[in-house]
């Protein structure tokens, strides 16, 4: 892969790369088993990746505000643009999945949860500063934790 990558993924053996134009399918000893899924629009870059627990769907997002829901096989299921799934910079990977499935998309000052299938923002939370980088999720205490670019609390 001679690409720049900006995420990867990993589930039962299987590690997913995002590129700026690409998502591929690597093992885990680095060898390429495919590409994915591929846009060479120069519209967007790949930026975030992550896949469902289950391993059934895989998602990623650009730098437009794009979040794609993909399978296995790099067909695209659903497609969903959203003003508020604007990276707060253009490179950095602002999709997180949950270990019970749930779909979450950082935005310049915001986080969204997303459905399962990538069809439909369940929820959009305002947050209190700009630039969020990182989010988890604890399924036990239903709390989300933040994380922001040059600040050291969350």
């Amino acid at each position: 892969m001679n690409d720049f990558c900006y995420g990867i993924a990993y589930h039962q053996g299987d590690l997913f790369v995002s590129s700026e134009t690409a998502v591929y399918q690597f093992t885990t000893d680095g060898r390429l088993v495919k590409t994915l899924y591929e846009d060479m629009s120069l519209d967007s870059a790949i930026v975030g990746i992550s896949v469902r627990p289950d391993g059934k769907s895989i998602y990623v997002t650009d730098n437009t505000g794009k979040l794609l829901t993909l399978t296995r096989n790099g067909a695209v299921t659903a497609t969903l643009k959203d003003p508020a799934f604007k990276p707060p910079f253009d490179n950095i990977p602002n999709l997180q999945v949950a270990a019970t499935g749930q779909v979450f998309v950082l935005g310049k000052q915001s986080v969204s949860q997303v459905d399962t299938d990538g069809k439909k923002v369940l929820n959009t939370i305002q947050l209190d500063m700009p630039n969020p980088t990182s989010v988890y999720f604890n399924e036990g205490t239903g709390k989300m934790i933040v994380a922001f670019e040059k600040k050291k609390h969350l």
